[in-house]
């Protein structure tokens, strides 16, 4: 069951360190994939966690976090492009991105 970063610190499934670790991974993916994620906190990401209460981690063998409040995302100015975006915590994450060079709005 996913709990956001702040209650997992708080439950103590995390350390504040971890968590502010976690959520400067967040915002460097974003940053390089062209997003602006600088207003995002810590309860705007959600920690995966099983029904045993263990932390959940991806592929990368580092914790899973969610991404959960888009509100805070902006599209930073530059090419136009689309993309979808897996952005686990752990520096790394998978995408597909086109760029349409003739973009017009």
């Amino acid at each position: 069951m996913p709990t956001d970063l702040a209650k997992a610190t708080y439950q103590g499934n995390i350390d504040e360190a971890a968590c502010q670790s976690l959520l400067t991974r967040v915002k460097e993916n974003l940053r390089k994939v062209g997003y602006d994620g600088s207003l995002l906190k810590a309860n705007d990401l959600l920690l995966a966690i099983d029904s045993k209460g263990r932390i959940m981690n991806n592929s990368d063998g580092e914790p899973e976090v969610i991404l959960c409040n888009f509100e805070l995302v902006w599209k930073m100015p530059g090419p136009a492009m689309s993309a979808f975006v897996h952005l686990p915590a752990s520096g790394s994450f998978s995408m597909k991105m086109s760029r349409r060079d003739n973009f017009t709005a």
